[in-house]
């Protein structure tokens, strides 16, 4: 993913791309997973807390909107909390699309900034700009898939393992028993006095 957002970066001129993922566990957090920033700029950073910094944007993306801004003065008033981010971001141009896969919950949200002038976004970009959020959608949701299969493989396996071992163990404890049944020497402490039992 990283080497295909610097290659559209390159091509189209413009300074980062920077992929956030939603987090599980922490609520109103995004992560940034992928991104390529052009040489020079600052490190962005590893987390954001998207509710409190974004809120507006955040708005947006939950109801599967994309956000253009070719001047960050053409934001509503309502997004004054998001452009000062922005700005301190040092974006002047931006267009994000949320990330989801088959009319799903949003799970991410992949950015383009240009940090040294404002530009315009023609519809023409934006659709393949588009193109490109949903190919990393579907990537980063067929990896989330394989991800859950493996995991879900892993404990069918070891529950597999686990059923194995008690029937070996039952197998055993069936041939205790014959052989006392068959020694015909009191059969009252039998069960659960075995050998493979008290292992």
């Amino acid at each position: 993913i990283e080497d295909a957002q610097r290659q559209v970066c390159e091509c189209l001129d413009l300074d980062i791309c920077s992929l956030w993922q939603k987090s599980p566990d922490r609520s109103g957090s995004i992560f940034l997973t992928h991104y390529y920033l052009s040489p020079g700029l600052p490190p962005l950073p590893n987390v954001w807390d998207i509710k409190a910094s974004f809120p507006w944007a955040l708005k947006k993306f939950l109801r599967g909107e994309t956000l253009i801004l070719s001047r960050l003065a053409d934001a509503p008033a309502e997004a004054a909390l998001d452009v000062e981010n922005a700005r301190l971001s040092g974006a002047k141009s931006i267009v994000s699309f949320p990330l989801s896969t088959g009319g799903g919950p949003m799970f991410g949200v992949l950015n383009f900034d240009v940090t040294r002038e404002e530009r315009d976004w023609p519809p023409e970009l934006v659709a393949r700009l588009q193109l490109i959020a949903q190919i990393f959608s579907n990537s980063l949701a067929r990896r989330l898939t394989d991800e859950v299969l493996r995991e879900s493989e892993q404990h069918l396996r070891q529950s597999l393992e686990e059923l194995q071992r008690l029937r070996d163990l039952l197998h055993l404890e069936n041939v205790y028993l014959r052989k006392q049944l068959r020694r015909d020497d009191g059969q009252e402490n039998i069960v659960g006095e075995s050998e493979p039992i008290r292992r």
